[in-house]
């Protein structure tokens, strides 16, 4: 999946911006990366990961 206007660095979990983002720009970004950290399928190993899926799920 492309993140829009996102390349990812060497450093797990950081990531550079390709041109100037807006407010909307950012909230795409911040809803493609949630959508890749709580995609179906993907092992919840302990109770703060279960809160912190739960709680981006209602976020929306």
């Amino acid at each position: 999946m492309r993140l829009h206007k996102l390349k990812a660095t060497e450093s797990t979990g950081t990531y550079l911006v390709e041109s100037p983002v807006s407010e909307t720009d950012i909230l795409l970004m911040a809803r493609q990366l949630a959508n890749l950290r709580l995609r179906r399928g993907r092992a919840l190993s302990s109770p703060k990961e279960v809160f912190s899926h739960l709680q981006a799920l209602l976020a929306y």
